[in-house]
């Protein structure tokens, strides 16, 4: 996917902060002063490295959740960081995703966080809304850095206004495909703009019995499943008025006639055995997938990776966008993930200086070796959609450009800092409707119970 468009007062910036800042004050873990003709430390002036005067050694640290195979590239990286800033040193604090929002809570209460670590767009707004995040609102705009994203992107991280964190990268989700299986079947390679209606369609005629073994023709991985904000992209595309009224500052929620109409299809594919349940969780179903057990299988675009560096050598897949409602517009989720600093960052400069590495330079450079997912900044990106063409699925990216071009874009989750109150009516009432279980009235029950739960949280605050 070919990005030409210029940026030139940004990229200006951007080159002029990567070769300024080579004296700098302290901040992170570590802030001393090594005299270059002695070697020792001392509380100095920092001065000029290699004229007789003291560089300032300074320490910065990052936390990421990502593989170690990816850490060890950005920090590999970062070495053109650490060149192009005299003294400073890059440290790396890797936390498994699994417990990294219960760790980055307790350090940000602790005053313990490092001096940028990766978020969520939730996280950013919701710690941005109590006040724990630095506020980037007036470097943003000294630089016009907004210019870099994809238009609307970087309006989903602020709070009133002001801007807490970066976005880093962009999530797409779509449905990958053994060729195979569609082969046997009979089946063409669907195209991205293809229908719910023609998703189950496939999962029915992909579905076998074989003595005890049952395969499903759909397998939904555990969170990019049927929720209702993934059932909300076939409402939108309808023309009918999707889950929530915004990405951000959400204020009700809906369960639209066509939105139950989805439920009910996809209810029915699950009753007949087509789609695996919303209670369905194995922790290898990529392995599944590699292994040729799962005709279709929904998941986020970086699980490409995966496949790419572990599939079998005579594994053909594909892939494509999400389903959409038949004859519908485009419609798409959207999520982010990026980085933000606490609010007693101690060198705004170098930190703001070393997130806008991380999102352009560092990302070109890693993206291409993990191909993981597409840079919100859109000149950065092009190194990571020609690895994916060279690995011969141009499908992916064909996929992810139809969803991230859509004009109508859907959270993913809630974002707002109500989350997880109005979460739990989800949580506790949703199985049972998607698997077509639940008693008449269940699903305007539970809209009922988060938008009193919506209500609360705007009246309370």
């Amino acid at each position: 996917m070919k990005r030409t468009m210029k940026r030139t007062r940004v990229f200006a910036v951007l080159c002029a902060l990567a070769m300024g800042l080579s004296l700098l004050a302290g901040c992170g873990a570590s802030d001393k002063s090594s005299d270059s003709s002695t070697g020792s430390s001392s509380g100095g002036t920092s001065g000029d490295a290699g004229t007789g005067g003291a560089t300032k050694e300074i320490t910065v640290s990052f936390m990421t959740w990502e593989s170690e195979a990816m850490n060890q590239l950005i920090l590999q990286s970062f070495k053109k960081f650490e060149e192009s800033h005299p003294g400073v040193t890059v440290e790396l604090i890797p936390s498994p995703l699994t417990d990294y929002g219960t760790k980055i809570k307790s350090m940000i209460s602790s005053k313990t966080a490092p001096d940028v670590f990766m978020v969520g767009n939730d996280w950013v707004i919701q710690y941005g809304s109590s006040g724990n995040l630095y506020d980037w609102t007036e470097k943003a705009a000294e630089d016009g850095i907004e210019e870099l994203y994809y238009p609307g992107v970087v309006e989903n991280w602020k709070v009133d206004g002001k801007l807490y964190g970066f976005p880093g990268l962009l999530n797409t989700y779509g449905v990958f495909y053994n060729k195979a299986a569609l082969d046997e079947a009979g089946l063409e390679y669907p195209k991205d703009g293809w229908s719910l209606e023609q998703c189950l369609e496939y999962a029915q005629k992909l579905t076998k019995d074989e003595g005890d073994k049952h395969t499903y023709g759909l397998y939904t991985n555990q969170s990019q499943r049927f929720d209702p904000f993934f059932v909300s992209i076939y409402a939108a595309s309808a023309g009918d008025v999707p889950f929530t009224d915004s990405i951000t500052n959400v204020q009700s929620v809906t369960a639209s006639d066509s939105f139950k109409k989805a439920v009910q299809m996809i209810g029915e594919a699950i009753q007949n055995g087509y789609v695996t349940d919303n209670e369905w969780n194995v922790s290898n179903a990529s392995t599944m997938f590699m292994e040729g057990q799962c005709p279709m299988f929904t998941a986020g675009q970086w699980f490409a990776d995966e496949f790419i560096r572990n599939a079998p050598e005579d594994f053909e897949w594909g892939f494509v966008s999400w389903p959409i409602a038949e004859g519908g517009t485009r419609a798409s989720i959207y999520d982010c993930t990026g980085w933000a600093s606490p609010k007693d960052v101690e060198d705004p400069d170098l930190i703001y200086d070393m997130i806008k590495f991380i999102h352009t330079e560092m990302y070109s450079e890693v993206l291409p070796q993990t191909p993981v997912a597409p840079p919100a900044a859109t000149d950065y990106g092009q190194a990571y959609y020609d690895k994916l063409v060279e690995e011969g699925h141009q499908d992916l990216v064909d996929g992810m450009t139809y969803m991230l071009e859509a004009e109508t874009k859907l959270p993913v989750r809630f974002l707002d800092p109500f989350a997880s109150d109005a979460s739990a009516f989800i949580t506790d009432g949703w199985g049972p409707i998607i698997n077509g279980t639940a008693a008449d009235g269940d699903i305007d029950a539970m809209v009922e119970n988060i938008n009193k739960a919506i209500t609360n949280y705007r009246e309370s605050h």
